[in-house]
């Protein structure tokens, strides 16, 4: 107001108002995954592997590279399982492994897991060379099913680290003494991941047929497990008889075993082009959750989990 009586118009001021956009919300977390149908349209399924190979005919086949780690780095082969008409690949021949390309010397940190691994496997080596487990303290051994676990469990670390010396006796070992013609029951999980995991994974790395043969023999002699009414493994089997049985403590197989051995099967199949390998351990999965109920499988909370991240590992590769 101004001074005399006499009012000025009155100013208000109001403050600016934005109006915002609402915000799109952001999913966080792990992209969604596609799940492939485990049951397919069958028709569809052969005529896209016959059209498949048609326009694989007249292509050069794809190098194999080896890269500066002295891994084999082959085509890749895709999700889809192997076609039923496939010819079985050429069977390589026996040879030494590949050299091992230079590399840079190791830094500091890298050089203490060699050392640290120098240091385990020299005891190995002098108290339990060829057997199962070393046993520190007592300075001795112990055996579970006497096929050398840790010396196939570490073929392919000792490659990786670059122990060439150490290598080439573990490898002279697995040619001259590991002999799977024996009577003696193996665990159908424990034997898959450490004995067929392991020759699969060194085969990979250097390329020895050597490897893959034993993984092949290895794996025959592990189907008698599969030959069951419901398609579940039983959990053990005798590599030398071909008897195979469920374990001591319970009459069924565990769920977190039996669905968590589809890696090394596959793999297997696509290496040697035998099929069964895969058809018998990719059965598993597919059985109805009313049939594992029924079953009354001991399933527990980590047996579970245990489960269930592989079978997602199996999914997603």
């Amino acid at each position: 107001m101004a001074a005399g009586g006499q009012g000025a118009p009155l100013t208000v001021t109001f403050p600016v108002m934005f109006v915002q956009k609402p915000q799109r919300h952001v999913r966080r977390g792990p992209p969604n995954l596609q799940i492939r149908a485990p049951h397919r349209d069958a028709e569809d399924g052969r005529r896209r592997d016959e059209a498949a190979d048609e326009a694989r005919q007249g292509e050069d086949p794809p190098r194999t590279v080896v890269s500066w780690r002295g891994a084999v780095i082959e085509p890749e082969p895709g999700t889809q399982a192997p076609s039923r008409k496939a010819e079985a690949p050429a069977r390589p021949s026996l040879q030494d492994p590949r050299i091992q390309n230079q590399r840079a010397s190791p830094n500091e940190r890298q050089q203490a897991v060699i050392d640290a691994f120098r240091h385990a496997w020299a005891g190995y080596r002098k108290f339990a060379w060829g057997h199962d487990e070393l046993k520190p303290v007592s300075k001795s051994f112990s055996e579970w099913f006497g096929l050398g676990l840790t010396l196939v469990d570490s073929l392919d670390t000792m490659w990786i680290l670059g122990l060439k010396k150490e290598f080439g006796e573990a490898r002279r070992w697995v040619s001259e003494k590991l002999q799977f013609q024996k009577d003696v029951d193996v665990n159908l999980f424990e034997s898959t991941i450490r004995i067929l995991g392991g020759l699969l994974s060194a085969y990979h790395l250097t390329g020895d047929a050597l490897f893959l043969q034993k993984a092949e023999d290895f794996g025959n002699r592990l189907m008698p497990a599969f030959r069951t009414p419901s398609k579940i493994p039983y959990s053990d089997v005798n590599i030398g008889t071909g008897v195979a049985h469920p374990p001591w403590w319970t009459s069924d197989s565990t769920v977190a075993e039996v669905t968590s051995i589809q890696l090394e099967f596959r793999e297997l199949s696509r290496l040697t082009g035998v099929k069964k390998f895969q058809f018998c351990a990719g059965d598993i999965v597919l059985v109805p959750a009313d049939g594992l109920r029924g079953l009354q499988w001991p399933v527990i909370g980590a047996e579970l989990t245990f489960q269930c991240e592989w079978r997602l590992r199996v999914e997603v590769e």
